[in-house]
């Protein structure tokens, strides 16, 4: 007897087992390598949507992000400042003093090295979660979020603006090297400011700072324009 189970009607080739088994057999690793195939195709299809995207909100210069990416990270940080209500999200502009004449002396060539070390320095100053955006020729906004007080704030664009201004840069096509200097503006996040106000706010400090001798560091609080000298110290 067979103990109830159903023969093969057909003659097994082999010791090996029944060729019907091993069809089954080839018909599941075919699957799983289809399977396995189109789980990478996924990945490289996502892997280059996410480098697309990132293209797209990146200055291709600097590698710091550009007004797009502006655009898509404030919102975020707008939400985690309502729901840690205990800390602000603050902003700094700036821009490198007679940038212009700059370019003119030393050539193009060498102010895009000046940009690229300009952001590579205030990267180094920053947290992991703050951020640097280029919105203009050599115009840079960077949001400082979940901080307590301005005088935190003022800090780290005193602390930033200091290293900047001993950089030493050779132009390109050689001989001494040169300084830049940069002037910043800081405002604070406040109840119904949208992202084009608040830029106007920190922008307004540093036209303040440009018109006050250029490299130093300003605030707009409550509506008034102050040199930030007395907060960092």
């Amino acid at each position: 007897m067979n103990g109830g189970k159903k023969l093969c009607k057909e003659p097994c080739p082999d010791a090996g087992g029944c060729h019907h088994l091993r069809e089954q057999k080839d018909k599941v690793l075919t699957l799983t390598r289809q399977l396995h195939e189109l789980r990478n195709s996924l990945m490289v299809e996502e892997a280059r949507r996410t480098t697309a995207e990132e293209q797209l909100l990146t200055d291709p210069l600097t590698g710091a992000f550009n007004r797009r990416g502006l655009e898509k990270k404030f919102p975020d940080e707008c939400s985690k400042t309502e729901r840690f209500r205990s800390k602000k999200l603050f902003m700094l502009f700036f821009d490198i003093d007679n940038f212009g004449l700059f370019n003119k002396e030393y050539g193009e060539t060498t102010g895009d090295m000046v940009l690229k070390d300009v952001v590579k320095t205030v990267e180094a100053s920053l947290r992991p979660y703050d951020s640097v955006f280029r919105i203009g020729g050599e115009e840079f906004v960077i949001l400082l979020p979940e901080l307590k007080s301005f005088r935190t704030a003022c800090r780290t664009a005193e602390r930033i603006r200091k290293k900047v201004a001993g950089l030493a840069i050779t132009p390109h096509t050689g001989g001494e090297a040169v300084h830049v200097t940069i002037s910043v503006g800081v405002a604070r996040l406040g109840s119904g400011d949208s992202l084009d106000t608040l830029i106007d706010k920190a922008n307004e400090a540093e036209q303040e700072a440009k018109k006050k001798g250029k490299n130093r560091t300003y605030i707009y609080l409550g509506g008034e324009v102050l040199a930030a000298g007395n907060l960092v110290r």
